[in-house]
């Protein structure tokens, strides 16, 4: 059996960017410290940086305010024919991640990965105007599970950008980000995609935004949502034929 890599804290591990301040009274207890502007011409992965690997758990660890071109608190990218041939994941469990930049996918971006995300938060994250992803990025290929996440407050764009991937996300949190809550562009309808268990409201407020923006051909499985208050509609569908079940759309 393949060792799994983890990064893991026992009280409280910080990855810190350019501009970014500790605790005066000493609360936070640093152990992992990275203080750095993306100086590589690739200019991916503010805060972490994965590239064709495999079996990697970030378990109980706070990424904040990084910077990168793409993916300001994490990257993860994978060759098109290491991804075929993976089947490990990257998991990340109890995560924060708070204030990090990028031109897209501040908070994360991915790109033929496959990658589990538990229990976390992902807030306050900034791409440039006119770009996509605050919060989560996820292109090309990849498989994106989400379960028990709060997306929220991210600017610039939309939360959750989905592009030519295939997600699995159950139980969000959706609110509060600059453009759309999710959205979906040309997603891989040849598997079951799904958006279940999930609040998703007030977005959309800055940028014009809806709750789900359905677009070129992207045809994913709604349920048992709970969609309000957002600026413009709450699901809107452009060239796609998303199947809306048990859900609650208001006001």
């Amino acid at each position: 059996d393949e060792q799994e890599q983890k990064l893991e804290k026992s009280l409280n591990t910080v990855l810190l960017g350019k501009g970014s301040k500790l605790d005066s009274l000493g609360l936070v207890n640093l152990i992992v410290s990275v203080e750095q502007n993306i100086i590589d011409t690739l200019g991916f992965g503010g805060g972490i940086y994965v590239k064709n690997s495999k079996n990697i758990v970030i378990d109980n660890v706070d990424i904040l305010f990084n910077t990168g071109k793409k993916g300001g608190g994490i990257t993860c990218v994978s060759d098109p024919e290491f991804s075929a041939d993976n089947d490990g994941q990257i998991i990340l469990n109890d995560v924060l991640i708070y204030g990090n930049a990028s031109n897209r996918g501040a908070g994360i971006y991915t790109n033929y990965s496959n990658i589990h995300i538990f229990n976390s938060s992902i807030d306050s994250n900034t791409t440039t105007i006119d770009s996509v992803g605050a919060g989560i990025y996820c292109d090309n290929n990849s498989n994106l599970y989400l379960d028990n996440v709060d997306i929220t407050n991210n600017i610039n764009s939309s939360g959750l950008y989905i592009h030519k991937s295939s997600p699995i996300l159950n139980s969000l949190t959706i609110s509060g980000n600059d453009r759309h809550g999710v959205e979906f562009d040309n997603i891989n309808n040849s598997v079951e995609i799904k958006l279940d268990s999930s609040e998703i409201f007030n977005n959309g407020y800055f940028e014009r935004g809806n709750g789900i923006l359905c677009k070129n051909n992207s045809n994913p499985n709604l349920s048992n949502l709970d969609i309000f208050l957002n600026r413009e509609s709450g699901i809107r569908c452009e060239n796609s034929s998303p199947y809306i079940q048990s859900s609650t759309i208001r006001d």
